[in-house]
């Protein structure tokens, strides 16, 4: 009995060496993964900076590989038990890595369900939504999911938000007028439900309950055939105030733009063009700079002529932010009677653009 006994004892107190093997720690493996992926990504970071033009394409194609090759290694880790802390994390990780390159597909969509299925209820999944945001259709998609189903009020709160804002940014480009403006109104729902489960939410130095609230009445203010508001500018040569108000009469383009964007800078030898077309017509380019420093933009007119009306307004100035200013150039041409007639975000190209003006120069006195 006393032979039979001992063995019964190690199998009790010793199972691996009787049984199955202890399943390895994940925790530990997902650590592994995320501290081999950072020495990989530092590497390749360092070997980009010091590249040659003509290599860093292919240094960039490695990095792609390397974020997708670590988000799958991660994702193997949830099969286990996807409701644990542990394929939580490594969902999370996954989906950031496949979001920086806005990599679709079956890997982001196991990580998606994962995250949606079980862990809606942490503010660990925050960082993903500004990414979502960034990523189109497929990001509203995810962003609609977490909205609906999210216990975490923060996720839901700025899910909603930022479904707001794409889809206002949506409306923007839509030339049919009440398309656009039934696409406003839908945003405008958004932002008000935002508004409305994000009361004392922290967001971009502020709260989300003011924030959307702010988004939404800009967006009800801003809209094409919408009175365009009046905002007050400085110039940067002079420092003289003037209102926008001012140039009623006028078919205003109003450009926001800065010194350091590429198709902002691209766009001045035509509006040079167009200004010089247009002189003695009732007509007026009103440049808005959002550079930090009005140095920057006064040394750079003197090099670059531009021989129009120009206002500095700064880095997150009151007029971009009246404006809804989220990319640059933002353009917005404005009737005679003061009435928002067209938005552009980006560069529209000239022929777009001088149609648009000729437009409504022909409806001008």
């Amino acid at each position: 009995m006393r032979l039979l006994f001992v063995p019964l004892l190690a199998c009790a107190f010793a199972l691996p060496a009787c049984g199955e093997d202890k399943k390895p720690d994940r925790a530990a493996k997902l650590a592994e993964i995320k501290d081999k992926f950072k020495k990989e990504d530092d590497d390749v970071k360092k070997r980009f900076v010091e590249a040659e033009p003509a290599d860093k394409s292919k240094i960039q194609a490695e990095a792609k590989e390397i974020y997708m090759i670590n988000a799958s290694r991660a994702l193997k880790l949830v099969e286990d038990d996807p409701k644990d802390d542990v394929s939580r994390d490594a969902a999370i990780f996954a989906a950031e890595k496949l979001l920086v390159f806005r990599i679709t597909g079956d890997d982001l969509n196991k990580a998606m369900g994962i995250i949606t299925e079980h862990h809606l209820g942490s503010d660990k999944v925050r960082p993903l939504l500004d990414m979502m945001g960034r990523l189109g259709d497929d990001g509203q998609k995810y962003l609609k999911t977490f909205a609906e189903k999210a216990t975490n009020k923060d996720v839901k709160a700025i899910s909603l938000y930022l479904l707001g804002t794409a889809t206002a940014e949506a409306a923007d480009e839509i030339e049919n007028e009440k398309m656009a403006q039934e696409k406003t109104a839908e945003a405008i729902g958004y932002l008000e439900k935002a508004a409305k489960e994000g009361e004392g939410v922290k967001y971009d130095g502020s709260t989300m309950d003011k924030v959307a609230k702010d988004e939404a009445v800009a967006l009800r203010t801003l809209g094409v055939g919408k009175p365009a508001p009046d905002v007050e500018g400085v110039d940067p040569h002079d420092g003289t105030k003037s209102k926008l108000s001012s140039y009623k009469g006028k078919v205003v383009l109003l450009d926001v733009w800065a010194t350091w964007c590429p198709p902002c800078r691209a766009m001045i030898p035509h509006e040079r063009d167009m200004v010089k077309k247009l002189e003695g017509k009732p007509f007026v380019l009103l440049s808005v700079s959002v550079d930090d420093e009005k140095e920057t933009l006064t040394k750079f007119i003197e090099k670059e002529p531009m021989p129009w009306k120009h206002w500095f307004d700064g880095r997150g100035g009151p007029i971009a932010k009246t404006y809804r200013v989220r990319a640059f150039p933002t353009l917005y041409l404005i009737d005679a009677k003061g009435v928002i007639r067209k938005k552009f975000m980006g560069s529209p190209g000239n022929d777009v653009l001088d149609k648009a003006v000729e437009d409504l120069m022909k409806d001008t006195k």
